[in-house]
């Protein structure tokens, strides 16, 4: 089935990959122009769409980053909002108005860094660099693609699950643009990687990753570790029998932990990314849960941001809903990722915009 749906769509992604390799080669030559900005910018990104983890990664840097001082920002599209142009998030701010993963920062980070959304990235961090003279780093999330802007570093995300050199350009797979560009890396991240993993997969990865990025490139793995769920519904004892709902790329780390957990998922609702939850779905989702029996509802961090809004409050009164958080650890190769990353907020380019 996979193999048909690549030969069925190999001439229109044929067709991208031009487009894509013509448009980066004219930013290379210096034809399009990307702007430098003197305060260091860390883009987060990948070559896929979606699933890689850019929301844990950015809140692994954050919590970095403060411990060493910094002020931080975090400047995102706001990917499924129903607004344009420059808004800093604040506490009216809703995922409708600036988009779920940039209301999730807000939230986890409120008072400690500043949250705003742009679709014009450039703008953006000039407008936030305004409002906000005195910061020293600016994280751009999911910019590896958005190529007005030239980081300060460039970390590109790939999944241990389905690596940028297995895929193929949309829509025979999922990358943006062709395997070649992650030469534009600083930094490669092996995002979702098992916790033992071993120094022979770890030599196998990391040899088929630098036959596209530049010499040199450090390449780090990471997995994923989940936090006590939180409740944020009607009062009650958790359970290990979950009505499991996920609005996210991919939720088969988050069932496989479940099941290593001995967690029953009594029902399993999976929805699109970035999901806009209203009034008849919650319904449903209150519907269902009072038709299972001796359960909790348990949904992601991202999903809860949109949930936990106080227009679906009468629904969360009803029914314990809980939310479990998901950070990234990079066990082992933790004091060298951070070590990378101290070097790298002390770059300067030179160039003040």
């Amino acid at each position: 089935m996979q193999l048909l749906r690549v030969l069925l769509a190999a001439p229109f992604s044929f067709a991208w990959l031009c487009i894509t390799n013509i448009r980066n080669t004219l930013y290379d030559l210096g034809v399009l122009k990307s702007t430098v900005f003197s305060v260091p910018v860390i883009c987060v990104g990948n070559l896929s769409v979606g699933g890689t983890g850019k929301t844990p990664t950015i809140n692994y840097l954050i919590a970095y980053l403060l411990s060493m001082g910094k002020k931080v920002a975090v400047i995102s599209r706001g990917y499924g909002r129903e607004t344009k142009g420059f808004f800093v998030v604040g506490e009216q701010s809703t995922a409708e108005s600036v988009g779920d993963e940039p209301l999730l920062f807000f939230k986890r980070w409120a008072g400690k860094v500043v949250v705003a959304v742009g679709e014009k990235r450039v703008t953006a961090i000039k407008s936030i660099r305004e409002k906000y003279p005195k910061l020293d780093v600016i994280l751009m999330d999911d910019g590896f693609q958005h190529r007005a802007v030239r980081p300060t570093t460039s970390m590109l995300l790939t999944s241990f699950q389905n690596p940028f050199y297995r895929d193929f350009i949309m829509p025979s797979g999922s990358l943006r643009e062709g395997r070649r560009w992650a030469r534009r890396a600083d930094i490669i991240v092996v995002t979702k990687s098992p916790e033992k993993m071993s120094q022979g997969k770890k030599d196998e990865m990391r040899a088929k990753i630098q036959t596209y990025a530049q010499v040199g490139t450090p390449i780090f793995f990471c997995s994923i570790q989940y936090g006590r769920p939180v409740s944020f519904g009607k009062e009650g004892e958790w359970n290990k029998r979950v009505f499991l709902i996920t609005g996210i790329a991919n939720p088969v780390p988050l069932l496989d932990y479940l099941k290593i957990e001995g967690i029953e998922v009594v029902t399993h609702w999976e929805r699109a990314d970035h999901f806009a939850y209203n009034d008849k779905e919650m319904e449903k989702i209150v519907e269902q849960y009072q038709k299972s029996h001796n359960c909790v509802i348990l949904t992601t961090e991202k999903d809860y941001v949109k949930m936990g809004g106080p227009k679906f409050q009468h629904y969360l009164d009803s029914a314990p809903f809980f939310y479990i958080p998901v950070e990234f650890s990079f066990s082992k190769e933790k004091e060298n990722f951070e070590a990378v990353i101290a070097e790298k907020v002390t770059k300067n380019l030179g160039k003040s915009v």
